[in-house]
């Protein structure tokens, strides 16, 4: 049977005076209906429905940080029985996230806010701040796997694996006990390659790969990440939490500092 044409979506309007946001329920694999139904295009790899809720209801979602991407590719998803064209990078991000058995309540800016609607834009847009930091987590997604991402995340997260969450750094500054301390234990996995000049090349390669990614250029990153209760750095299918990131960026600077000052 050919696939049916699918109908753009319409947004339900949302109750200002109630703070309503919409959240986009991604359907898990198990219930994806490719293949199944005939109402459904094949180029349809996404799929969910849309639920309202007020800010400050007990409801636990993820928010999603990310940049739209270059070139302004589109790609469709099912919404319903609607389709709704978004980003080629959102789109990579929900296929990311999607899980084997279980629905995710999501919300993303190009999904969860009709596009078309300046007013309910502008409304939404001054709930920002209080949608990120009233969701329980939040995933800054880097884009895809490409120029070697996953050393450069594995290497912050084995680093930052070497400091305490809740204690941090307990020396503001170091000297040649806390240096050495530091090389011996958070820096013990990774000395074999940052020793080896051909791996810190691929290194130094891959991290400035990274460093350039379109999402570090949104100046929206700021607000995001900091309101956020809990903060994971996806890229790919690498996690990172934010917690390992600062730490590790923090020791390879102290190390840095002291180096100098020798």
């Amino acid at each position: 049977m050919a696939n049916l044409p699918q109908r753009a979506l319409q947004y339900a309007p949302l109750r200002a005076h109630r703070k309503e946001i919409r959240l986009f329920r991604l359907k898990s694999r198990d219930s994806q209906p490719t293949r199944r139904s005939p109402r459904y295009s094949s180029d349809l790899k996404v799929f969910g429905e849309l639920i309202h809720v007020s800010l400050g209801d007990p409801v636990s979602y993820t928010a999603v940080s990310y940049a739209c991407g270059a070139g302004g590719d589109t790609k469709p998803i099912g919404v319903g029985l609607a389709v709704l064209y978004i980003s080629a990078n959102l789109e990579g991000a929900l296929r990311q996230f999607e899980d084997e058995q279980h629905d995710l309540l999501l919300w993303a800016d190009q999904v969860c806010i009709n596009q078309q609607d300046e007013m309910e834009k502008t409304g939404q847009v001054q709930l920002m701040k209080a949608i990120f930091s009233e969701a329980d987590h939040v995933i800054a997604w880097l884009g895809p796997a490409a120029d070697r991402s996953d050393l450069v995340i594995n290497l912050f997260r084995s680093i930052g694996s070497g400091v305490d969450e809740e204690e941090g750094w307990k020396v503001d500054a170091l000297d040649r006990k806390s240096f050495s301390s530091i090389i011996n234990n958070t820096f013990a996995d990774v000395l074999p390659d940052i020793a080896n000049n051909k791996s810190l090349e691929a290194i130094s390669s891959a991290f400035d790969q990274f460093c350039k990614r379109s999402y570090w250029r949104r100046l929206w990153v700021i607000q995001e990440c900091a309101v956020a209760r809990k903060l994971d750095f996806m890229c790919g299918s690498s996690h990172l939490s934010s917690y390992k990131l600062r730490y590790a960026l923090d020791a390879i600077t102290r190390i840095i500092y002291f180096l100098e000052d020798l």
